[in-house]
């Protein structure tokens, strides 16, 4: 959303299409986008225009190779300027209040920067505003008077750091740095800093930082580990959660200090995977609703919602989908391992099928019951697949992302066997082969379950998984290493 709420911006990729960057003109009523760009690459994020509406930015993969370059667009022309060299990758944070300038940060690698720039967004002639030695660096959101950027500096994983860069004199005073604690998402409320932070323990909470209070944990209307917020300046705050194994996203209003006030989104069913705020707009929000089928992009307003986009273009029946069930399963030690499978409708007791056990990379990532169209293809070929969160997986607390710790290859990779023999004693499934698949991580897991307990299952398929642990520490940038060795319990290069 613009800063007032009168424009959504989109991207969209049409079956077997291009992908395209589009815009609804909310306040004009028109159901149909304005088609304002395609793309010449794939891996399109971080769209955004500036104050003014005259550009765009967006950052994308040209060759595939990860070093995602900035694209700069002319919304009236389609021109375009691309102001990343080639052997760099520029990840954005903010236009200045004028959009002559366009923050980011600058490095050579997907894991951040090692300094922070300011583009200009006319000639692509850039100045360092920021460096340092021995971290990465990212930034994230400019003051209203465009004088302070917040830039976190990323030690590994879990140390994160939170300052905030005064863009005249380049002095930063650090907000939050302390050991193991990890910051995210970062944002200007105001003169206020909003972030998400796990200072309390195992949890992330809310946390505020303004000149006169310092730091402060901010009263939610939810005691749970929170997964992410947008905040406005006009009272509204979007959190996302975790209920049990569901994802939700809700919608509050402050009603004073520590109070909060639910705000109903319409007819809209209960799947709201996301929603997005405008800056300096109290009354209408962007949603994203998605129940395991194609998403649905609406504009909620007053309590009324309105579609603008079901990206359901397949006209088939309800039953055509296949649906989630969630469950937690017990591992060999008790652990109880969130799991959700993804079934056909017309498996039955009758008809059962075959599993596909698919594994999540990271490690420290996770799978939701969200809608996949690789993951439907793959159900209606005939499969219930089966998506578990093995100990190590994040969204679950501290505590169990850290329990695979030094033990790579391990009790996650009985976690593995655990669930697929619940799977097994399903009517759905019962007497039919058992595959096991992922990627990254998850193919290190596929190699090491399949080397370990060869007859678990009938097939299987590792996509880009790491099967030599000494040269993908080698290929690792050294501020990222150290957080390979916590996650390995050893050193590759002196324990090889």
């Amino acid at each position: 959303l613009n800063q007032y709420a009168t424009h959504v911006y989109a991207t969209i990729e049409s079956w077997q299409g291009s992908l395209e960057i589009v815009r609804y003109a909310l306040e004009s009523g028109a159901a149909a986008p304005e088609s304002l760009f395609a793309p010449p690459c794939a891996g399109l994020k971080t769209v955004a225009p500036d104050r003014q509406e005259k550009r765009l930015a967006f950052t994308c993969d040209p060759l595939g190779d990860e070093r995602h370059k900035l694209h700069l667009v002319d919304i009236d022309t389609g021109a375009y300027l691309v102001p990343t060299p080639r052997d760099q990758l520029d990840l954005p944070c903010a236009f200045s209040p004028d959009g002559a300038v366009i923050y980011a940060a600058r490095g050579h690698h997907i894991w951040g920067g090692t300094r922070i720039l300011a583009i200009s967004t006319s000639a692509s002639e850039a100045r360092t505003v920021f460096a340092t030695d021995g971290a990465r660096l990212f930034c994230h959101d400019l003051s209203e008077d465009g004088r302070s950027l917040l830039i976190e500096r990323y030690i590994d994983n879990g140390d994160r750091h939170l300052g905030m860069l005064d863009l005249r004199d380049g002095a930063i005073a650090w907000l939050l740095r302390e050991p193991g604690v990890q910051v995210k998402q970062p944002q200007f409320v105001g003169e206020t800093v909003s972030f998400l932070a796990n200072r309390s323990g195992d949890r992330f909470g809310l946390w505020s930082w303004d000149r006169a209070s310092g730091l402060r944990p901010v009263a939610l209307p939810v005691n749970e580990d929170i997964a992410g917020f947008q905040q406005n300046d006009r009272g509204l705050l979007a959190l996302s959660y975790r209920n049990g194994l569901q994802p939700v996203t809700e919608l509050y209003r402050r009603r004073g200090e520590g109070a909060w006030d639910a705000v109903p989104l319409g007819a809209e069913p209960k799947e709201v995977r996301a929603i997005v705020l405008a800056k300096k707009c109290a009354e209408r929000v962007a949603i994203l609703v998605e129940d395991g089928r194609p998403a649905r992009l609406s504009i909620s307003e007053r309590g009324q919602t309105r579609l603008l986009l079901d990206t359901d273009e397949t006209r088939l029946p309800e039953g055509a989908f296949a649906r989630y069930q969630s469950h937690w399963i017990k591992s060999f030690d008790g652990t109880e391992i969130p799991t959700h499978l993804l079934i056909p409708a017309f498996a039955t007791a009758e008809r059962p099928l075959p599993m596909l056990l698919w594994v999540h990379g990271g490690p420290e990532e996770h799978q939701d019951p969200i809608y996949c169209s690789g993951l439907q293809r793959l159900a209606s070929a005939g499969f219930v697949v089966v998506l578990p969160n093995v100990r190590g997986s994040s969204g679950f607390g501290r505590a169990f992302q850290d329990m695979d710790n030094g033990d790579w290859g391990g009790a996650h990779i009985r976690d593995l066997l655990a669930v697929a023999a619940f799977t097994a004693r399903l009517a759905l499934v019962v007497d039919r082969p058992r595959f096991i698949g992922g990627d990254s991580f998850g193919g290190f897991s596929v190699l090491s379950a399949i080397i370990q307990y060869p007859t678990a299952f009938d097939g299987a398929v590792d996509l880009f998984g790491i099967s030599d642990i000494g040269s993908f520490y080698r290929g690792l940038p050294d501020t990222v290493r150290p957080q390979l060795i916590r996650e390995l319990g050893f050193d590759p290069l002196q324990h090889p």
